[in-house]
């Protein structure tokens, strides 16, 4: 019989620390190739476990740094999915993973989706254009009939999702889209301004290019299933965590090391 008590006692303590060691676990998926957020190098790794106070391996960007040390602080390991966007998309929307991030709203996410309160990133909607391009900017009405390349799956915000007189064509990344820009394939490029400039920079193409117009701007969330039980007690930890960077000096020391003094 005291054999028997033994044996239920230590099941049962086994069941709480699975429990809570699955409490303490996040699944999150992002993207690859979205310079300075979230940059993926060839050592990358498409899956991923990082234990509380661990980097993940070939992968980095100012929003993984903020993600990862808010979630880290309030104990939490993270195992971390890195694919295209819309295949993290679908992983959120099929419930593989609990977060998404860094996303951004729109009424048709907002259907589905829940988003943190506390961003992670803000993000201003940029229009570029070849150097010499005689394209007048006054508002949106100035792209009426033109081709506009737009990354594919990306959101531009509804006040882009609402035009219907504007040409838009999916590329594939900031690579792409410039290339085609400049053997005037489409008018203009729609991209986020930190990201895509951040890329023209590495690749010396700014002389190449300017910017037309700021169309909008955004803040990027985590994004979670409305389904998703775990949703507000995963945003409550971010918040909590990100709020702790803020106070410490931490989260001010990531930003001089991705932005400098540009943000």
């Amino acid at each position: 019989m005291h054999y028997r008590h033994l044996l239920i006692s230590l099941i049962l303590v086994l069941i709480s620390h699975s429990t809570s060691a699955d409490e303490k676990l996040i699944r999150v998926a992002t993207l690859s190739d979205y310079a300075p957020f979230c940059i993926a190098t060839e050592d990358s790794k498409s899956n991923q476990f990082i234990p509380v106070g661990q980097d993940a391996v070939g992968f980095s960007g100012y929003s993984w740094d903020v993600f990862r040390a808010s979630f880290h602080r309030m104990g939490y390991s993270i195992h971390l999915s890195i694919t295209p966007w819309a295949r993290a998309l679908h992983s959120l929307q099929s419930g593989k993973v609990d977060i998404l991030f860094p996303a951004g709203k729109s009424v048709e996410r907002l259907k589905v989706f829940d988003y943190s309160e506390e961003p992670i990133s803000e993000i201003n909607f940029a229009l570029y254009v070849n150097a010499g391009s005689t394209i007048l900017w006054r508002d949106l009405s100035s792209l009426e009939g033109l081709t506009v390349g737009v990354k594919r799956a990306f959101n531009y915000g509804d006040k882009w999702n609402s035009t219907t007189d504007i040409v838009k064509y999916d590329v594939n990344g900031s690579q792409q889209g410039f290339k085609m820009l400049a053997s005037n394939r489409i008018d203009a490029l729609l991209g986020y301004e930190y990201s895509w400039d951040y890329f023209l920079k590495q690749t010396g193409w700014k002389h190449k290019y300017r910017k037309l117009a700021i169309l909008d701007s955004t803040h990027e969330y985590l994004a979670s299933l409305k389904s998703n039980p775990r949703r507000d007690t995963l945003f409550k930890a971010f918040e909590q965590g990100k709020k702790q960077l803020i106070e410490s000096g931490e989260l001010d020391k990531i930003r001089q090391k991705w932005f400098g003094n540009n943000q």
